[in-house]
Order: C-alpha cells, then structure tokens, then sequence
C-alpha cells in the first residue's frame, strides 16, 4: 500500500492524526494490548514477532512504509496478536479509531485495498509461523533487553527466566557475557541497558543472519 492511500486521507480525519517518532528496536505494539487508533507507517521500516505459548519467540513480517499496521485486530476488535519493532528509524501516523472509521465510510477505495492486504498479511504471516525458524535462547534475549528498555519496564532474571523458559544459570550466562560485552549491568536486582545502540546493532546482526 503506498504512501498516495494517506495522500488520501480527508482533512476532517487528518486534523485527529498523531505523529509518533521511533528508533531501531523501539517497541510500536506490544501483543496483548488493545489499541484506539490505526497506525500507518509512513517512513522507515518494522518487525513482526510473534510470542508463543512456550515462551520462544518467531518473526513473522517484515513491513516498509506505505502500510497500515495492526489493523487485522483492529476490525476483530480484539488485542494485538503481534508485537511490532521499529527495524528502521521510523515515522506513524496514529488515526483515532472514530475518524479511521469515519474515513472508511467515505473512500472505497481505502476499503478494498485494505481488505486485500489484511488477506496476503494473514496468509504470509501463518506462513511464516509454520516455516519460520524460532529465535535462538540470544536472539530472544537481546529482543527482551530492547522491549524492556523501550516500555521503560525494571527487567529482572526472574522476568528473563519466566520469558526465556530458561533455568538462573542459563540466564546468569547470559547476562554475563552481555556485562562483558558492556551492553548490561545488574544493580539491584534489576537489569539496566548501557549501550543501546550496541544492543541495537548485534539484535540486526542476528537477524540478518551474519
């Protein structure tokens, strides 16, 4: 969907837009939370995760600017079923659910094409879930680190435990080698992120399979 669908949007709507700022490894949508706007992606580029029962974590999209984000639970009216990162710096326009609506009721076009994206988007991403390998025990923590530092949420080795499904000396290792590398640094129980940018450029390392 190119960036001409938002050259659409009326100006009743856009007067209601907001227009959010991210940085690689910012967390747009959390799975499991309910939102009240639409996001458009205008500039920059994201990523889908999917977190599993089992506590592993598969991505399953990749997306570029032109395309609505999170817009499948919009109209299930139901939580995220995904979590979305910023792979690139990145720019959204969040619409307020009732002028998003408003906008639909007056512009087929908008409608049809959305119908057709939401399609690709499920059948890619089901997909990807049943093809797409997990990430490693690395790759999930590295994405914890970076979900933890952007929700500005305490991460402690319990939390890491619970999420990574793994046993305090699976997670000391972990951290230890993250301390080393000068990314973490314990302090009262609680994990603190040192060098983000660090962090930030070992998590693309990793998914990009160098």
């Amino acid at each position: 969907m190119g960036d001409s669908i938002f050259d659409r949007c009326p100006p009743d709507v856009k007067k209601h837009v907001l227009y959010r700022q991210y940085q690689p490894g910012d967390i747009l949508l959390l799975q499991g939370q309910q939102e009240d706007c639409a996001y458009f992606l205008l500039r920059g580029a994201v990523r889908v995760f999917k977190l599993l029962d089992d506590g592993s974590c598969v991505q399953i999209g990749f997306f570029k600017s032109g395309s609505f984000i999170g817009n499948i639970e919009l109209f299930a009216h139901t939580d995220l079923m995904n979590m979305v990162e910023a792979a690139e710096p990145c720019t959204v326009a969040c619409i307020p659910l009732d002028a998003f609506y408003h906008w639909l009721d007056s512009d087929t076009v908008l409608c049809r094409q959305l119908l057709e994206d939401m399609a690709v988007q499920i059948v890619a991403f089901n997909r990807q879930i049943m093809l797409g390998k997990s990430l490693t025990r690395q790759e999930h923590f590295y994405l914890l680190l970076l979900r933890a530092d952007s929700a500005g949420q305490p991460l402690t080795k319990q939390l890491l435990q619970d999420q990574l499904s793994a046993s305090l000396r699976t997670v000391n290792r972990l951290l230890q080698k993250a301390s080393r590398e000068g990314l973490v640094r314990v302090e009262n129980g609680q994990i603190l992120l040192l060098d983000r940018e660090k962090l930030i450029a070992l998590h693309n390392r990793c998914d990009t399979g160098q």
